[in-house]
C-alpha cells in the first residue's frame, strides 16, 4: 500500500476511534427536532410490534385480506419501518440528504405493502407514479381515512424526491470530508423531523383504518401512542366500529 494511502487510513481510524455525537445534545436546535423524530419512530415501531405479533399468530385482517407470517406485505411494512430508522440514524449524525432518501424509500415500501396486497401490479411495478395511481383504487387507500393519508404520503414523496434529484442548491449536501460529521443543521433537521412526523402519522392512520381490530385489541399503552397520530373523528369511528 502506498505510504500516502496508509497514512490517510490511519487518520480515518483515528477519526472513527474519536467519533461521538453526544456533544450535539447540548444544542436546543438538536433536541427539539430529535424529540419530534423520536415520537414518530416510536409510533412506527409500536405499530410494527403489534403487526408482527398478529402475523406470527393467526395473521392480521387488512380490509378482508389476511396477512400472515412471511406475507410479502408484512415484510414490506417491516422494511418501511426499517427505512425510517435508517433515515433517523443518518439525521442524528447530520447526514440529511441520505436521511431524506431513506425516508422516501419508507413511503414507497409502505404504499407497496398495502396496495400490493390487493394488486399484483402494484406489488411489482417499477414506476412509483403507477404505484400511487393503483394505490388510490385499493381498499386501504380509498377509505375516508386512507385516501387523505395516501395523498399526504404522495406529497411527501414528491418533496423528498427533490433531495434525490438535487432540485436546487438547498438540496445539495456538499460534503467535502468525513470530518464534517457529526454536525447539526437546525433548519434541515427540523424540516426532516416535520416530514417524518407527517409520514408516520399517515402510515398509522391508513393502516389502522384498514385494520381497525388491531387498534381495538392493542395494549392501552400502545393505543396511547397511536392516538397521538389519529384524529378524534377517526378514533370515534374506530370505537364505533
Amino acid at each position: 500500500m502506498a505510504r500516502e494511502v496508509q497514512q490517510d487510513l490511519d487518520r480515518l481510524k483515528t477519526f472513527i476511534e474519536n467519533y461521538e455525537i453526544a456533544t450535539l445534545l447540548e444544542s436546543d436546535d438538536y433536541l427539539a427536532p430529535l424529540k419530534q423524530a423520536h415520537s414518530a419512530y416510536l409510533a412506527l415501531l409500536t405499530l410494527w410490534a403489534e403487526v408482527k405479533y398478529r402475523c406470527d399468530e393467526s395473521g392480521i385482517d387488512v380490509c378482508g385480506i389476511n396477512i400472515g407470517k412471511g406475507h410479502p406485505s408484512g415484510l414490506l411494512i417491516q422494511e418501511a419501518v426499517s427505512d425510517f430508522g435508517s433515515a433517523l440514524f443518518c439525521c442524528l449524525q447530520g447526514a440529511y440528504k441520505p436521511g431524506a432518501m431513506a425516508l422516501r424509500s419508507a413511503i414507497e415500501n409502505y404504499v407497496r405493502a398495502l396496495a400490493g396486497a390487493f394488486s399484483q401490479t402494484a406489488r411489482t411495478t417499477t414506476s412509483v407514479y403507477e404505484l400511487f395511481e393503483l394505490a388510490k383504487t385499493t381498499p386501504p387507500f380509498s377509505s375516508v381515512d386512507g385516501a387523505p393519508a395516501l395523498s399526504k404520503l404522495h406529497v411527501s414523496y414528491k418533496e423528498l424526491c427533490k433531495h434525490t434529484h438535487t432540485a436546487s442548491l438547498d438540496h445539495m449536501a456538499r460534503i467535502k470530508s468525513l470530518d464534517h460529521f457529526p454536525t447539526v443543521d437546525p433548519d434541515l433537521f427540523k424540516s426532516w423531523a416535520k416530514e417524518g412526523r407527517l409520514i408516520a402519522g399517515a402510515i398509522i392512520s391508513s393502516f389502522i383504518s384498514a385494520a381497525g381490530e388491531l387498534y381495538l385489541s392493542s395494549h392501552f399503552r400502545n393505543r396511547d401512542v397511536f392516538d397521538l397520530y389519529l384524529s378524534s373523528d377517526q378514533r370515534l369511528r374506530l370505537v364505533r366500529g
